[in-house]
């Protein structure tokens, strides 16, 4: 499948390499399930 290659070699090594190591320094977050419909909002408090 296409999809699964392109997970494979550009989204999960994006997401693991730049996104996780990142994200706590983020005001917002978005979770979103796997049909991309958005399950949460985290939001930091100032």
């Amino acid at each position: 499948m296409v999809a699964s290659q392109v997970w494979d070699a550009i989204n999960g090594p994006n997401l693991r390499e730049n996104i996780e190591k990142t994200k706590w320094h983020a005001d917002l977050i978005v979770v979103k399930g796997q049909d991309h419909r958005v399950r949460s909002v985290l939001m930091r408090k100032i």
